[in-house]
Parts: structure tokens; C-alpha cells; sequence
């Protein structure tokens, strides 16, 4: 497992990491998730405020609600997140990275270079890589293969006992375990309201049946159309992903394509190419070792979970000449 522990991604340690390409497209998703949220608490804002000059009482309360459950999830990850990007993205292109051993102090602090940092989420493992801190204290933290950096800031004063332990770093089953939890409650929530809402405005707004009837056609038409987008993109590939990592993983030659997919070269030196459902890391580690852990035999119209053995890194791929 040595071998694998030295094939996987690693940021600039000569350089600013910053240059580095799945650096970047981290660092750019976390501005798409933050602007992204704004949008979405603008638009449900919208609903409720549309909802309130109608006098729809009851969609007005629903709507209230999503605005209020969307102000606190903007909040929690403009806190974790958000304020802090700008600051991480100027570090990321000044400074190289360098790996450390790190101690887990609890309360989100760990010590590393002799240094206690606050980190804005979890991170596990015994090593994480460092960029900074910078002259205001502020640090970008990488764990172990994933090129997603997390903020950190120096603390004066240790926290004061107890938390809970910070376990090992992870595995590929886990982090897909936690993508499909999320992924799943995420779907049915948007989707779940979406539905509410619509026939509650329906039915406040009474109009006669045969309009009625009319937008509520026009409307389940919309949603199933976006609702089976979003579960043919992304859903289909996370359901049963437990079921997809059970089998021992087969080391195989791979690149990166610029669409994202994979092209696998298997054991008998055919190629395969691996459309991917789902992914976290996997990308930037098949483009740092050019291979790539698949969860079974590859095979022409299968789909198989893929990662990296004893990292958080995964993925869900179905392999197509």
C-alpha cells in the first residue's frame, strides 16, 4: 500500500500552488457553490415576497421557511467559506505547499509546525499540506490527495479539552457513503418543496378547475422534465454505492480526458472509457499518476465505483468502448 501512498496528488511544493489546475478548479467551484447559494436564497426571497402580495398565507409560510433554513446554511458557509476565499485564493498564488505531521487538539484546532490553527472543517489524518500562514495568520490546508484547500487561522490559546476524536482520514467507501447521504436528502428536499409549493400556490390562488388543471399539467411537466435531469446527472450514479466499492480494487493505466472522462487501459490492453457519474478527487489523482483504482474488472457497459485506496477519494464511472 506504500506504493499507493506515493502516487497520489500533491500540490506544488516548488511554486504557488495556485497554479495548480485542479487547485484552480477547487478553488473556482467553491466561488460557483457560494454565488450559487446567494442565487438561490434570492430566488426563494422572490417567492416569498411574490407569495405575500397575493395573499397566499399558506405558501407564504413555506416560502418563509425556505428563505430562513437558506439564510442559515448562507450564513454557516459564509463562516466556513465564503469570507475567507478571496484572502485563500491571493495565498494559494504567492506561496508552494510543504507536507506536515499535524495533532489533532480538538474544537476544529490542530497543531502543526509547533503552530495551533483553527480550521474552518473537519480535517483528518495524522498529515496534512500547509500553505502560510500569512502575515494575518491565515493559512490554506490540503489533506492528503484531495485538492480542495480548507482556511485555517492561528489561534493564541489551545482549546480547552474535549470534542470528539478526529478519526483516520478515510477511505473511498466512506466518502462515497457520505456523497450519496448528502446527494440523496439534497434531492429529495429541493424536489419536495418544489412540489409543495407549487400545488399549495395552486390551491390559494383558486382559479377555475379546468385552469387549474392546466397549470398543474404544465408545471408536473417542468419538474419531471429538471427533476430527471438532475437524477440522470448526478443521483443514478450514487444510488447503491455501497454495493459498488465491495469488490477489491484493480490497479489500471489511465488519463484524463478534457470532457473529464477517463480513458483505462485494462489488463489485456484494451481501452475502455470511463464516464464519470460522480467524483471526488479522482480526477486530479489519475492526472498526478496516470492510474486509476477501479472497484472490479473493468468492462464495457458496467458501472464500478473507482478511488484511491486508504485516501477520501472516490468516484462512480460506467466504462464504454
Amino acid at each position: 500500500m506504500e506504493k499507493v501512498r506515493t502516487a497520489v496528488w500533491q500540490p506544488p511544493t516548488d511554486g504557488p500552488v495556485g497554479r495548480d489546475p485542479d487547485v484552480w478548479r477547487a478553488v473556482w467551484a467553491q466561488s460557483w457553490l457560494r454565488d450559487w447559494i446567494s442565487r438561490t436564497w434570492g430566488t426563494h426571497l422572490m417567492l416569498m415576497l411574490m407569495c405575500l402580495l397575493f395573499g397566499l398565507t399558506v405558501s407564504t409560510v413555506l416560502a418563509t421557511l425556505a428563505v430562513l433554513t437558506l439564510s442559515l446554511f448562507m450564513l454557516l458557509h459564509r463562516l466556513q467559506v465564503g469570507r475567507t476565499l478571496p484572502a485563500v485564493a491571493t495565498l494559494l498564488d504567492a506561496e508552494p505547499a510543504r507536507l506536515v505531521e499535524i495533532e489533532h487538539l480538538g474544537r476544529g484546532v490542530i497543531r502543526a509546525e509547533e503552530k495551533s490553527l483553527r480550521v474552518s472543517r473537519t480535517v483528518r489524518g495524522e498529515r496534512v499540506w500547509l500553505v502560510g500562514p500569512d502575515d494575518n495568520g491565515l493559512a490554506a490546508i490540503f489533506e492528503e490527495a484531495l485538492p480542495a484547500p480548507c482556511a485555517a487561522r492561528l489561534v493564541d490559546q489551545p482549546p480547552r479539552p474535549g470534542g470528539r476524536p478526529t478519526g483516520r482520514s478515510g477511505d473511498p467507501r466512506s466518502a462515497a457513503n457520505r456523497a450519496a447521504v448528502i446527494g440523496l436528502w439534497s434531492y429529495a428536499i429541493r424536489w419536495g418543496f418544489a412540489v409543495v409549493i407549487i400545488v399549495c400556490i395552486g390551491l390559494e390562488l383558486a382559479p377555475q378547475p379546468r385552469v387549474l388543471a392546466a397549470l398543474y399539467a404544465v408545471a408536473a411537466v417542468v419538474v419531471a422534465v429538471f427533476m430527471t435531469r438532475n437524477w440522470r446527472r448526478r443521483i443514478r450514479g450514487i444510488l447503491g454505492v455501497t454495493h459498488r466499492f465491495e469488490a477489491p480494487f484493480v490497479e489500471c493505466h489511465a488519463r484524463l480526458h478534457a470532457d473529464r472522462s477517463f480513458a483505462v487501459t485494462t489488463e489485456d490492453g484494451a481501452e475502455l472509457i470511463a464516464k464519470v457519474y460522480w467524483e471526488h478527487g479522482v480526477a486530479a489523482n489519475v492526472r498526478a499518476s496516470g492510474r486509476l483504482w477501479v472497484a472490479g474488472m473493468p468492462t464495457a457497459g458496467v458501472t464500478l465505483g473507482v478511488g484511491v485506496p486508504d485516501f477520501p477519494v472516490a468516484g462512480v464511472v460506467r466504462f464504454k468502448k
